[in-house]
């Protein structure tokens, strides 16, 4: 079987978009080699962009935690710090 594929760039769905956020902070939160120029901010707001309909207000809870580590990345920094 063979299947011809075009290269034709569409927009995100929601779904995808959403799902796009969450692995960025995912790899942020452990901070993975393959993160890149990744940040709390842009997967919040990629997050926001692509909440998509959210009956459960679950993709909304995770938003607010997302914000919630943006918040607290500073401090991390700190906690690495060895004291001699």
């Amino acid at each position: 079987m063979a299947t011809v594929l075009h290269d034709r760039p569409r927009p995100m769905t929601a779904n995808i978009g959403f799902a796009s956020a969450v692995a960025e902070a995912g790899m942020l939160l452990r901070a993975s080699t393959h993160a890149g120029s990744a940040t709390f901010a842009s997967a919040s707001a990629r997050a926001v962009a692509f909440r998509g309909r959210d009956d459960e207000g679950y993709r909304t809870e995770f938003i607010r935690l997302v914000e919630l580590a943006a918040a607290l990345e500073p401090l991390d920094r700190f906690a690495s710090v060895s004291t001699s």
